[in-house]
């Protein structure tokens, strides 16, 4: 059975890995959602936010940035 990663899906999947503390494997999956819906701001901001948390500032910064021109 495979398994369509519908924006849904995706979603959870981002719960689950970041409850799990694997933050790189999220922001991945946080970066899936934007191309799957380039102008919500909340997936910038995720995907930011996991960047942070994984130390990497630049890649935070501009993620946060670009949620806040979305908004």
């Amino acid at each position: 059975l495979a398994i369509k990663e519908t924006p849904n899906y995706l979603k959870v999947k981002i719960d689950i890995l970041t409850n799990q503390n694997k933050t790189s494997e999220a922001k991945l999956v946080a970066d899936k959602l934007i191309a799957y819906e380039p102008k919500n701001a909340h997936f910038y901001h995720l995907s930011g936010m996991m960047s942070f948390n994984d130390g990497d500032l630049a890649e935070a910064e501009k993620m946060i940035r670009q949620a806040s021109v979305l908004q």
